[in-house]
């Protein structure tokens, strides 16, 4: 009943809410709520903070007040429970199956089982208080955006935490967030406190950047401070979601602006909203750190259309 309660209860929201914004848009989205995840039983989470996606398709789940990273499948049965000795404020998982998990000064690297494969000190680069946002990884490189000594800071190591480099300083960001993700050897930067997101190279050098502070038109950002997440999905392109206003974009890589894709019950103020879509394109999911939920959202036929085209050639 929960479940249902919560599903209906974001679906008055946005109705109530969504035309201001939108502008009847709303009856085009590709992509509309169908589920919610870790709302009752074994997959509950007491302090939800974050989650991604494994390659396998299941969710990697941060409880911070568990110290653990729940596994949990796509019709939210808990698969395993992988411990931590710290609170999980940040986890990536990459294609090859490995698991970073990320806490304030504290960094581990998993295999898919959960053994710890290396930990890594991040007081060692000097900070007073490594406070963790986002980690990401490349091919062969691994990015953690952290709060550092002026503003937010993107720093570049190996993928078992060697050589580190702060390659990206002076970011404006506000509740704890800076959302990064790697495409090919660039890093997508979620930069809410002045509404854009920006590409960067691996060496920190600005490529693009695009957004502006709008709350009337779909294509700037609305709320305080936004986007407050983003995802590279399977088409290719850059997913938004936004804190309070529930909305999620879509862009090219280099910031062409596509359209309104689905919504989101909003509250007011800043909270992380972490965004990822299935390798499929068939479904997209979004973190509600209040609720201590995640919401799934369903559909998009081109979408997948697009992702099985690439995936033929």
């Amino acid at each position: 009943m929960r479940h249902a309660w919560i599903v209906a209860v974001a679906l008055i929201v946005l109705a109530a809410g969504l035309p201001a914004l939108t502008g009847g848009a709303e009856k085009q989205l590709a992509y509309t709520n169908s589920a919610v995840l870790c709302s009752k039983g074994k997959t509950q989470c007491k302090k939800l903070s974050t989650f991604c996606l494994a390659p396998s398709g299941n969710l990697l789940v941060c409880d911070q007040s568990g110290m653990a990273v729940k596994v949990v499948s796509p019709d939210d049965k808990l698969v395993a429970t992988l411990k931590v000795e710290f609170a999980p404020k940040a986890v990536h998982a990459t294609a090859e199956g490995e698991v970073y998990v990320g806490g304030t000064d504290k960094f581990v690297k998993m295999n898919a089982a959960g053994k710890v494969i290396k930990k890594f000190d991040a007081s060692s680069l000097g900070l007073e208080r490594a406070y963790v946002a986002a980690i990401t990884t490349s091919k062969e490189e691994l990015f953690i955006s952290m709060r550092g000594r002026t503003g937010y800071e993107v720093y570049r190591f190996d993928r078992d935490f060697g050589g580190g480099k702060r390659i990206i300083s002076k970011l404006r960001g506000c509740c704890g967030q800076m959302d990064i993700a790697a495409h090919g050897d660039s890093v997508y930067v979620a930069e809410n406190a002045r509404h854009r997101v920006t590409r960067y190279d691996r060496e920190g050098k600005e490529l693009t950047s695009w957004g502006k502070r709008d709350r009337t038109s779909q294509n700037g950002f609305g709320g305080c401070c936004n986007p407050m997440n983003l995802c590279i999905g399977p088409d290719g392109n850059v997913y938004t979601s936004e804190s309070g206003t529930g909305l999620i974009k879509r862009y090219t890589l280099d910031g062409k602006y596509l359209g309104l894709v689905g919504t989101v019950a909003g509250t007011s103020g800043c909270k992380h909203v972490r965004i990822a879509a299935s390798v499929d394109g068939s479904r997209l999911y979004v973190a509600d750190v209040t609720k201590n939920v995640i919401y799934v959202l369903a559909g998009a036929k081109q979408v997948r259309a697009t992702v099985a085209a690439k995936a033929a050639k």
